[in-house]
């Protein structure tokens, strides 16, 4: 009995070096679109680069507020960016938005944050939204969002989540092909 333990230790302790590595988190987008952009600052949308084994960081003169919600994909082979969100919009590797990728998490909320507002225009909720590679389908990606409420006593909870499906196979840049509010 203790020998079949051992044996199983072993043989699972070697399947690290037979399994191999996915790119799909290799490209982070950061930041915020200024007001008024100043070519000379600094400030704006961030792109960190892990490929390489190297970090590079680099301003992009980008759309989207990832202050609180944030979330991207990268190509599992390349690590390139294929898309990203705020919470309330989906861009493309390009930093535009997508086709169909609009109005996400639409709502009261969405209307107070994402329309410019409050003079803002972020979607309010800290870590609510995900990509994740579509099984069998290497050219679509889901990503699930949740939907937040705002009561009477400004305080959020999380209403719904939501799983909306983005495919790069008609169009390179991709587009939301599925989108549940």
């Amino acid at each position: 009995m203790g020998f079949i333990r051992y044996l199983i230790v072993f043989l699972l302790s070697f399947t690290c070096l037979i399994g191999f590595s996915q790119k799909s988190d290799y490209t982070w987008v950061l930041g915020y679109k200024p007001i008024n952009p100043d070519p000379d600052s600094l400030l704006g949308i961030n792109l960190v680069n892990y490929s390489i084994g190297i970090k590079k960081a680099g301003y992009l003169p980008g759309e989207g507020h990832m202050l609180l919600t944030n979330a991207s994909i990268s190509h599992p082979e390349t690590g390139e960016l294929l898309a990203y969100t705020d919470g309330c919009r989906i861009f493309n590797r390009q930093f535009e938005q997508m086709i169909n990728g609009d109005s996400i998490n639409f709502g009261k909320t969405w209307s107070q944050y994402c329309t410019n507002f409050f003079g803002v225009t972020y979607y309010p909720s800290i870590n609510t939204a995900l990509f994740l590679p579509r099984p069998g389908h290497p050219d679509e990606v889901y990503l699930i969002h949740a939907k937040d409420t705002i009561t009477k006593q400004s305080t959020y909870w999380m209403d719904k989540i939501y799983a909306s499906t983005i495919s790069f196979k008609t169009f390179p840049n991709g587009f939301v092909k599925k989108k549940i509010n």
